[in-house]
């Protein structure tokens, strides 16, 4: 497993400091409709081997993009977890953080 690159990890040793609005709003994001689209899109192309350098390469930044929400969304719930908040299950919030990956996996 790759090593969380350090500006992901003070982005992630900050969340503590936050409220615990600003914790479920960013537990709730997700992935704006239109990036979505975009990553359904490129990935389509990819399973045809028809992407180009430009679209590989912004491929795997929506990839990156997902993983630092995704790791940001789960340390918002873990920190709200020790607030005493119910949060959803490992299993469905294991289920979310896969559809969402479907969505822009390579």
């Amino acid at each position: 497993m790759p090593l969380v690159p350090s500006d992901i990890q003070s982005e992630l040793a900050a969340l503590p400091l936050l409220s615990d609005d600003a914790l479920w709003t960013l537990a709730r994001e997700s992935l704006p409709e239109d990036i979505q689209y975009r990553a359904h899109r490129l990935m389509d192309k990819n399973a045809y081997g028809e992407l180009t350098d430009a679209e590989n390469c912004e491929l795997e930044q929506l990839v990156q993009r997902s993983d630092r929400l995704m790791l940001r969304k789960t340390e918002a719930y873990a920190i709200l977890r020790t607030r005493k908040y119910c949060t959803p299950c490992a299993q469905d919030a294991l289920d979310v953080y896969e559809e969402e990956l479907d969505a822009v996996t390579i």
